[in-house]
């Protein structure tokens, strides 16, 4: 890596190393926010008591 600046070398070094880890977080966020939506859609009955993900849905459904 002669000649390689900071930004380069975190391009090349860094970024393809933590790129599993990267995709790890996304999947984890993305199985939480999934639940968050899933899970209160079925159990709750009132709309006060809606996550605010389900009100969102709401507000966009009308």
């Amino acid at each position: 890596m002669d000649n390689c600046g900071y930004i380069r070398i975190d391009w090349y070094v860094t970024l393809p190393l933590c790129l599993p880890i990267i995709a790890t977080v996304g999947v984890f966020n993305f199985g939480g926010s999934w639940n968050s939506f899933l899970l209160p859609l079925i159990v709750l009955n009132s709309e006060g008591k809606y996550t605010w993900l389900l009100g969102i849905m709401q507000f966009h459904g009308q």
